[in-house]
């Protein structure tokens, strides 16, 4: 770029310009050229988009974090490994913010910077957080997306931000790239932060918890100690099985493997359970429980969930759910015949009428046993097959109804429950 040069001359406190034909010939001058062309430079830095990786904040856009404190006094453990950082963690709103990448590399995981956004991946690429920092001018929590595998557009999410290399690409693949992230940037997948990201000293500081816990790890803070420490989920406790079908009621045995929890009990409709339960120790890592017959004739219900209540080491309450599913209560017994109509006195001429001249039901019990027809004799008016699974009327008590509308109860009982089917009889 060429600048014409001028010359200032000062004159009885009166300022004139003499243009030159390119040489200075005044100090000053040239100390305003070198200002004019330096502020010409800045203006092209400060205004050009922000382009590829190896930038922690992006220049004039991300918001300089403040009322934190210094939270120097901390230690962060990570995975029983202390973490390095050459930038102390501070303390906003309660909550623990650390350079972004001391963090991520604590967890293993890769930050990419794309201006304004940091793209945090997990080591195992089924998760992505991305922090929009340039909305941090104008909105206190700025935005921030968290991605998994489940999305649809994860895998192309993944691909976009690993694949690209702004040092490889023009400034067309630069512009299309920017416009196809941002297309990918669901409005679905924003979160809210407690503390927003903010830059402090040149670095990008990000919520600690946030990350950690949304990578699946827990954070354990010690007042005594002032340490922090991030590792893996626990396993939760393991019911063998999660799931019992009963087709009548019994003992249900579930063996549990502990996990490094403490077992608290069972409860049910909010209440632990006591009588109804067997507990016993088989090793220091498992144990056996056994729901009582007595507790499962009792229920009322096809699905009654209970919840098995642990503890863990920091005294937190850990609950998991195991299902009965009573198919009892919906595999009812049924009778063959449910309505017949006959003329008065004349049963066994009718169509009903076995070659003995009774009426045959046959019985579909399901794991119910018939307790007799309400009403009648089991020895002159009915009687049951060898087998047990007919009854049979006899014509007598049949053919001495008179005209009119009978129901003859068919009663069943399973344990404590009883269920009724009803033969209905015309008499004409």
């Amino acid at each position: 770029m060429y600048l014409p040069a001028y010359s200032i001359v000062k004159h009885n406190e009166d300022v004139f310009y003499e243009m030159e034909s390119g040489i200075m010939k005044n100090k000053v001058t040239k100390v305003l050229s070198l200002v004019l062309m330096f502020a010409l430079l800045l203006s092209q830095v400060a205004y050009a988009k922000p382009q590829g990786n190896g930038r922690e904040f992006a220049p004039g856009q991300l918001k300089k974090m403040e009322g934190y404190t210094n939270f120097s006094q901390s230690r962060i453990r990570v995975r029983d490994q202390w973490m390095n950082y050459d930038e102390m963690p501070v303390l906003k709103h309660n909550r623990t913010l650390i350079p972004v990448r001391a963090i991520t590399e604590a967890l293993g995981c890769e930050v990419l910077w794309f201006n304004p956004y940091a793209v945090i991946v997990n080591p195992e690429e089924d998760m992505l957080i991305i922090f929009d920092l340039a909305t941090n001018i104008k909105h206190e929590d700025g935005k921030t997306y968290v991605f998994d595998d489940e999305d649809n557009n994860f895998d192309e999410l993944l691909q976009h931000v690993q694949e690209f290399d702004a040092r490889l690409a023009d400034e067309e693949d630069i512009e299309v790239f920017y416009e196809e992230l941002e297309d990918m940037l669901d409005e679905d997948n924003l979160v809210a932060l407690d503390v927003a990201p903010g830059l402090i000293n040149n670095r990008t500081y990000v919520p600690l918890r946030f990350i950690a816990e949304t990578f699946g790890l827990r954070v354990r803070y010690n007042d005594e100690t002032k340490e922090i420490d991030i590792d893996d989920e626990l396993d939760t406790p393991v019911l063998d099985p999660d799931e019992e079908k009963l087709d009548e009621p019994e003992d249900v045995v579930i063996r549990i493997d502990l996990n490094g929890h403490r077992f608290e009990g069972i409860t049910y409709e909010d209440k632990f359970l006591k009588e109804d339960v067997d507990y016993t120790t088989t090793t220091s890592s498992a144990f056996i429980v056994r729901l009582q017959e007595e507790f499962i004739e009792e229920l009322e219900e096809e699905k009654v969930t209970l919840e098995f209540v642990f503890e863990n080491d920091e005294d937190e309450e850990i609950t998991v759910e195991f299902e009965l599913v009573l198919d009892y209560m919906d595999q009812t017994p049924t009778i063959s015949v449910m309505s017949i109509e006959f003329d008065e006195g004349a049963f066994e001429e009718s169509s009903y009428a076995n070659k003995y001249g009774n009426l045959v039901i046959e019985l579909e019990s399901n794991g119910w046993d018939f307790e007799g027809i309400s009403g009648l004799d089991g020895d002159d008016e009915y009687y049951l097959s060898a087998k047990e699974d007919e009854v049979m009327i006899t014509k007598e008590y049949l053919n001495d109804l008179d005209d009119g509308d009978y129901a003859l109860q068919f009663v069943f009982e399973m344990d404590d429950l009883v269920h009724v089917e009803y033969l209905e009889i015309e008499v004409n």
